[in-house]
């Protein structure tokens, strides 16, 4: 029956793919060579660049916020502040009745740590109810899954990612995101780490200049110590998954305990030459209580993730570099809670604009 839910929380979740984003790849464009369209320049990229083009008699709703009505800024042209994400969050929760908006808690340094709950306004309206029938693994319940980004403050792009999925869900009125909306509960933690995400943007955007510099040894990629990967005492909040030593590691689990996701992804930034990541990881690299099934159940995911970046034209890669070992990971933990955890790795233009090989 999990391996059921599980499956159609595939089916049901293809614009998540489009979680990614800074400068980096357009998974809608008809070219293979992102530089070759609007990212070749931060400042042309529009919000729309971001996702499949929408239909003309649907399109979106107009009523929904977009990221730049509160950052001041489109997504991609700079780093958005912490205080001003909260804020767009608020709004869209505030504008949209398919959005409920949930504190989990705060951090050593005193920034709130939310999470986006998105569905269809049926659920949103009895999510008690709703989450009764998904712990009881009710057949008609829908499917629960929970994405993070940055747990590296400094790895920026998914927490702008996260704005952009967020919005495209709350604002689409194609039937197939409707459909999956009906039959899913999407889960938006946007930054998992929010005293290092801080500490780095305010480093990024102060070191960047008027002018957009791609040379890898601009100032802007020479984050000074402590930089921003980790929490307020420079910790790695992802090694404390099972260790939970911190207040954002404690908010985050006792939060995903109340809803126990099928799926769970986690959304980083690794060297700039390297691009996609996403697991299975290396298959002689696995924590031994990881239950066969859930193996099973991350290589489907894997092929399904496959089959979307050969559409896009993407490259991509699995099954090297990265693994499922250590349990107190943001990918791996969900392995052993009865979830399936997948970690995705995307180039890091470590600033705006990046040469890369």
């Amino acid at each position: 029956s999990i391996f059921r839910t599980a499956v159609r929380a595939v089916v049901f979740s293809w614009p998540l793919l489009v979680t990614q984003v800074c400068v980096g790849a357009d998974a809608s464009a008809s070219t293979p060579d992102p530089a070759a369209g609007p990212f070749a320049n931060p400042d042309h990229v529009t919000l729309l660049d971001y996702f499949p083009p929408a239909d003309p008699e649907t399109g979106f709703d107009e009523t929904i916020p977009k990221p730049e009505a509160i950052i001041g800024h489109s997504i991609g042209r700079t780093l958005a502040r912490h205080d001003l994400v909260v804020a767009w969050f608020e709004a869209l929760a505030e504008a949209s009745p398919n959005v409920e908006l949930v504190d989990i808690g705060r951090t050593h340094e005193g920034r709130r740590q939310i999470t986006a709950i998105i569905s269809s306004v049926r659920n949103i309206d009895r999510l008690t109810e709703v989450q009764r029938a998904h712990l009881a693994n009710e057949a008609d319940a829908p499917v629960f899954t929970w994405h993070g980004y940055s747990v590296h403050g400094n790895e920026a792009s998914g927490v702008q990612a996260a704005m952009a999925v967020a919005w495209y869900l709350a604002a689409s009125r194609d039937d197939e995101v409707r459909e999956m909306l009906r039959n899913t509960v999407v889960m938006i933690d946007p930054s998992l780490n929010p005293d290092g995400y801080g500490r780095y943007a305010t480093w990024a955007n102060h070191a960047a200049g008027r002018v957009h510099v791609a040379d890898p040894a601009h100032r802007e990629r020479t984050e000074s110590w402590p930089g921003g990967r980790g929490n307020h005492y420079f910790f790695d909040l992802n090694r404390d998954w099972l260790l939970l030593q911190h207040p954002e590691s404690v908010n985050r689990v006792r939060f995903l305990q109340k809803y126990h996701p099928l799926v769970m992804t986690d959304h980083h930034e690794m060297g700039a030459d390297n691009t996609f990541f996403f697991q299975p990881g290396a298959p002689d690299r696995w924590y031994p209580l990881i239950p066969d099934a859930n193996r099973q159940l991350t290589e489907a995911l894997g092929r399904y993730h496959a089959r979307a970046l050969d559409r896009a034209r993407r490259l991509f890669y699995s099954e090297e570099s990265f693994d499922d070992f250590y349990p107190g990971k943001g990918s791996t933990w969900p392995d052993l809670q009865g979830t399936v955890g997948i970690l995705f790795e995307q180039a890091s233009p470590g600033g705006l604009v990046r040469d890369t090989a």
